[in-house]
């Protein structure tokens, strides 16, 4: 298990304690707390509050990209969250073409539906990560790990997720 705590600069009420356990997901016990899983505990004021980490199974929102979806139902710029083999998906539409990845940020699981499309790339909300549409690499601190990239098919009017793009996990990204 590793346990890292950190303070906020200037706000001595806030403390963060970051816990990880190497038994996933075994529960950790810590000040009479029973966690189980990747959790954040802040203390805000006098209080403790703790949220999941993105570490539990996650709902699958959205429509079933893998059965396809209108193509007006993207407009040029936007993002639509759904789902393609049982995963969560980001479809954006960045300058009229379909580009898809992973929905869930690798920093601390951020949910990259709500984050900024900027040209061909999405930034997390929350820490303000950067991921490549083309590639799902991560571009910009602090994430470090890519998110998975997805094949699109575009018909006439229809756009469909066709399935993941396989990477080699030791091979280096693409050179920019």
């Amino acid at each position: 298990m590793s346990v890292r705590s950190t303070k906020y600069a200037g706000c001595k009420q806030y403390g963060v304690l970051s816990v990880r356990s190497t038994q996933f997901p075994a529960p950790v016990q810590w000040l009479g707390l029973v966690v189980r899983g990747p959790k954040r505990i802040t203390f805000p004021g006098n209080r403790i509050r703790v949220t999941d980490m993105g570490g539990g199974q996650q709902e699958l929102k959205g429509p079933d990209l893998s059965s396809g979806i209108a193509v007006g139902d993207v407009a040029d710029g936007a993002m639509l969250l759904g789902h393609a083999e049982g995963e969560p998906v980001l479809l954006a539409a960045p300058r009229e073409e379909f580009l898809a990845i992973g929905a869930t940020c690798t920093h601390y699981s951020g949910p990259l539906a709500e984050g900024m499309l900027v040209e061909d790339t999405v930034r997390c909300p929350w820490h303000h990560a950067c991921f490549s549409l083309r590639t799902g690499e991560a571009v910009g601190a602090p994430a470090l790990n890519p998110v998975a990239c997805w094949r699109v098919e575009r018909t006439a009017d229809r756009v469909r997720v066709t399935g993941k793009v396989e990477r080699d996990a030791l091979a280096p990204g693409p050179e920019t």
